[in-house]
């Protein structure tokens, strides 16, 4: 999918991501306490980062559209919660940097034509 599409498809579902509950955050800081540093790869709507930020976790969500990383910087920045620019095939941190590292739906785009990509 172009980026244009993927914008304006996320446009229109943003409201719908942030109202659900940010389950998988909720996973986390329930079943992981001792997490202190997480990135959220592909965050799309980063509600499970910003739950983790509010938590007190030092939370990186990571999008490869520039568009939905500056309009989730400019609207939900807070203390603990940082956005980045990122391809989720070449992201720029180095091993170690996190205690926890997920996706909340990335990999239900891909299909076995695409397995080269998750070999690379």
């Amino acid at each position: 999918m172009d980026q244009n599409k993927w914008h304006q498809c996320w446009q229109v579902h943003l409201r719908q991501y942030l109202a659900a509950p940010p389950r998988t955050g909720i996973f986390i800081h329930t079943y992981f306490p001792f997490i202190k540093s997480s990135l959220e790869v592909a965050c799309g709507s980063s509600r499970d980062s910003i739950y983790l930020a509010k938590k007190g976790v030092n939370a990186t969500a990571s999008d490869y559209e520039k568009r939905i990383v500056d309009f989730l910087r400019e609207s939900f920045s807070q203390n603990h919660l940082t956005y980045v620019e990122a391809d989720a095939f070449c992201l720029p941190f180095r091993n170690n940097t996190f205690d926890l590292v997920f996706h909340n739906g990335l990999f239900i785009y891909f299909n076995n034509n695409n397995s080269d990509l998750l070999n690379a």
